[in-house]
């Protein structure tokens, strides 16, 4: 069965929705990152954690399983839920905050950055 999903592209970042009405599982999510090059982990945040502004060394997927999460990068504010995806690439500033009302899990997904040519 073929995962129908809509891309946005944003500057520096991307983000894949999830379109289609059964949700991603842990381990199709997985397969598909190791499939892109990434090393994942699974992660779970309380309602109302934040992280503040800040970048990574390395490409990051964060691959939202259950609940919601906002990413502030620019003057823009994304809201990913269920299924959804958003790629930073290294050296993206960026922070996150997860609403009170919910929890988050999440896959992070991270790989080496592409050197520049």
């Amino acid at each position: 069965m073929t995962k129908t999903k809509t891309f946005e592209i944003k500057s520096n970042l991307r983000i894949e929705r999830w379109k289609t009405g059964s949700p991603v599982t842990q381990e199709e999510a997985e397969a598909i990152l190791h499939r892109e090059g990434y090393e994942s982990f699974c992660w779970y945040d309380v309602p109302g954690a934040h992280y503040r502004k800040h970048r990574h060394g390395c490409d990051e997927c964060l691959w939202i399983l259950k609940g919601e999460m906002h990413f502030e990068s620019g003057d823009e504010i994304y809201k990913l839920k269920d299924g959804d995806r958003i790629y930073f690439p290294a050296g993206a500033l960026h922070s996150v905050e997860v609403p009170l009302e919910t929890s988050v899990t999440y896959l992070v997904g991270q790989k080496p950055a592409k050197a520049d040519k």
